[in-house]
Parts: structure tokens; sequence; C-alpha cells
């Protein structure tokens, strides 16, 4: 059988391709490398209709007799995989998310209203924390707890009623995935106090779920600022997901691990693998040993990154505004990251069941609301403590109303910072030119 092989993934480490048509952005040296699976296949399906000699334009098409293929309509779903397949938001990539974020404001598929609002996200004006926080964790429930295809179901229904009841069951999929990540990120949190300070770990769990462990290796990655491979036991086999830290290549790691594996790949910041019970020990040993190889003292100590410091008067509407030009942020186009020394905290208030806290930022005399996602109802200092604070600020809109808002990105006790001018960053010149620290 003649077969075309559509993929993204890096290659293996041994360069061997498949003796077919490959339609790879790297591979095939296409202008943007890092697109994702779907907007490959977008491509692709772009590709095949021009190539049938069918038309794209609406008008043409009608002229001759042959319905058009509109590739706005499934931009919708380009950008849903783009930004939750968390792919570099430059060059093209940012401008098919821009474009496909509009295409969901207008969508008209069935699923993705459903899923939008069971998700009780905006309908009107969704952005990308919409689909990365409410949209694609809904989605990737289904096949990480049950079953893969009611993710696919209910993006090709065009029956309404069977959308809600999809998207239902991918809700009540999305908070049981939220209880057994928890349950497996205090199992992980127990290993990593009893191996104590290491580089890299890998740890294993017998009743771990294969689907979830990726989203924990995660928050392990964001608490600790080390590697992490999480392995799910079962039989004599294991099934392990990675995610990295900046300046450590995953992909390159199990690459020099692969004789403990029986297979793996992915990217540079994040990998899947499976390997046999007992050669776990030893790919945990060679693992580690890579990651202290490669990485130095500096590299695992975090840095938060500042753009600009500002007052607390400057941070209106106006400022929200055209940061928001700069959008969609993600992956390569992080959030402008303002610092707010000698900020004061107070009034805080749960919200998402818990999960986020809002609360007020008293600074210059000005008074702003901000949130912290994914802080249950904790702040990194006290209230009415000064702090140095660095926030992202964004026009939040809520009920048809919009106004300014800051999201916490990092907080300690004013004065403890220590701040550090790249060599290669120019001196600042004028008032209010941009100077990024360290």
């Amino acid at each position: 059988m003649e077969v075309v092989v559509s993929d993204h993934h890096a290659p293996r480490a041994d360069g061997a391709l498949p003796r077919a048509p490959i339609v790879h952005p790297a591979v095939c040296g296409y202008p943007c490398p890092d697109l994702c699976a779907a907007a490959v296949a977008h491509k692709l399906a772009l590709g095949l209709w021009e190539g049938a000699g069918r038309s794209t334009s609406p008008a043409r098409a009608a002229g001759g007799g042959g319905q058009a293929y509109r590739p706005h309509e499934d931009l919708d779903l380009v950008a849903l995989a783009t930004i939750a397949d968390v792919v570099a938001l430059l060059g093209e990539n940012r401008t098919l998310a821009r474009q496909g974020l509009r295409a969901l404001a207008a969508t008209t598929k069935p699923g993705l209203r459903a899923l939008l609002a069971v998700a009780r996200a905006s309908a009107s004006a969704p952005d990308e924390r919409t689909v990365a926080f409410a949209l694609a964790p809904r989605l990737n429930a289904a096949g990480r707890m049950h079953r893969a295809d009611a993710g696919l179901e209910l993006l090709l229904t065009e029956d309404p009623a069977r959308a809600q009841a999809i998207a239902a069951e991918l809700d009540r999929a999305n908070h049981e995935r939220r209880h057994t990540e928890t349950r497996i990120l205090s199992d992980a949190e127990r290993q990593v106090a009893a191996a104590g300070e290491r580089a890299a770990y890998v740890l294993a769990g017998e009743d771990w779920h294969p689907g979830v462990i990726g989203i924990v290796a995660s928050r392990l990655v964001e608490r600790h600022h080390r590697p992490f491979v999480l392995v799910a036991l079962q039989g004599q086999s294991g099934r392990g997901s990675g995610r990295a830290i900046p300046g450590f290549d995953l992909l390159a790691a199990l690459n020099g691990c692969a004789g403990h594996l029986v297979r793996h790949g992915g990217h540079r910041a994040a990998a899947g693998l499976e390997l046999e019970r007992a050669r776990l020990e030893d790919f945990a040993s060679a693992f580690a040993a890579h990651a202290a190889d490669v990485l130095d003292a500096e590299a695992l100590v975090p840095s938060e990154r500042v753009d600009a410091i500002v007052r607390g008067d400057q941070l209106g509407m106006e400022l929200a505004e055209e940061l928001r030009a700069l959008a969609p942020f993600g992956c390569a186009n992080p959030a402008v990251s303002l610092l707010l020394p000698g900020a004061r905290f107070g009034e805080r208030r749960p919200m998402g069941e818990g999960r986020h806290v809002r609360f007020t930022v008293l600074a210059d005399g000005a008074r702003a609301p901000a949130v912290a996602f994914g802080a249950g109802t904790s702040l990194p200092v006290r209230d009415g403590a000064a702090a140095d604070a660095t926030f992202a600020l964004e026009v939040n809109e809520w009920r048809g109303v919009s106004e300014p808002r800051l999201v916490l990105r990092h907080a300690q006790p004013a004065g403890t910072h220590v701040y550090e001018q790249p060599a290669s960053a120019p001196a600042p010149r004028e008032q209010g030119e941009l100077v990024l620290f360290a």
C-alpha cells in the first residue's frame, strides 16, 4: 500500500526515515519548522485540494461548479492544537493562532460551542488562556482517562444535543483527571523528598495513570526546576512521560539512555518512553548522570525575566491594550513581564473552586485587581507586606465588562531581588526603554 507520512515530531536519532513521501515541516525544510501536527494536516489538506485542481476561492469554485474548501473554517481547530501542543508561537504559528482564535469566536461547530459553554469560557472573545486551560484539558481528559474518540466525536458532530452530552462527559473526565493528578503528585513529592537533591529525577508508581503522568511531570518541573520523568508501572513494563527545563534537551537525554529503553520519542522539552521494569533503576541512574553532566549550577537556579519596571499608576487600560497587541502569548512568545517594586497585596478571595485566588495590588497610591492562577488561596507574601512582584497585564473581559487585570508571575519580600542585565543588552538611554533582567 502506498502511503504518505505526515508528522512533526523529531526524527529518529539515527536519521532513518520511511521510504515514502514525507510531509514534515522540519524534514522538508518548510520556513516554519515548528508547526504542530494539526497545522501540518491543514497544510496537507490544502495541498491535496489545490493539487486536484480545486479552488480555495469561494467565488471561483462557485463559478466552476465545485464546492470551495474554505481554510478559515478549520482555523479554529488549528489554533486549538497549536496552543495546546505548546509549539513556539512565532512566525506562521503565531499567525495561525491569531487567525484561529478569531475563527473560534465565530465558530459554528456545535462541539466547540458546547465545550466553551461547559467550561464557562467566553465564547465571544476566547484567547490563548481559554484554549490552554479550559478547552484543551477537557478534550485531552477523554484520552487520558477513558476513550479518546469522545473528543473526536465532539469535534465532528453536527448535532447540538449530542455535542452537549459529549461536552458534559469530557467535563466529568476532566474533574476525574484533576483528582488523579493530585494523588499522583502527592506520591511523587514523597519520592522526591526521599531521594534528596538531584540534577534530575526518574520516579515510578504501580497505580499511576499513564495518561496523567505527563501533567504531573510538568507540575514537578515548575516546583523544583529539574527535569523529571515519571513512569507508570504495570506488570513487567512501564510507560513514561518526561518534561524538561530550559537548557536541557530531553530527547537527547533519552537518546543517550536508549539502551535501557524499549522505545522513546518526542521533543526537546517533552517526550515519552516505554521500558521493561527490570531496566528502570539502570535507566534512572543513566538519566541522572546525563543531567549532571550537561546541567551546570546556574541552569538549576530558576530565574524570572523582567521586561520593564513600572509604577502602579501606569497599570491602566491603555497599557493593557497595547500589550494585548503582542498576543497570543505562549511558548517562545511569553507575556510581557512587568516588575512592580514595593507592591502590597490584600483583599484575597478564592475563585475557580478554590484553585485560584483573586486579590488587590496597592502600589504608588494606585489600586489594581489581580489574580494568581493555580495558587489555591495562598500568595507568596503576606497581606500588607511590601513585595517586589512581577505580573503580566491583561484585558479581562467578564459579562460584557472589560478592565485591566494583573496576573501574578512571581513575588518575594521587597529588596531581596538581585538584578542582572545581560551583557548583550544595551544600557537604557531614555526613561521607559525596555530592559531585560535575569
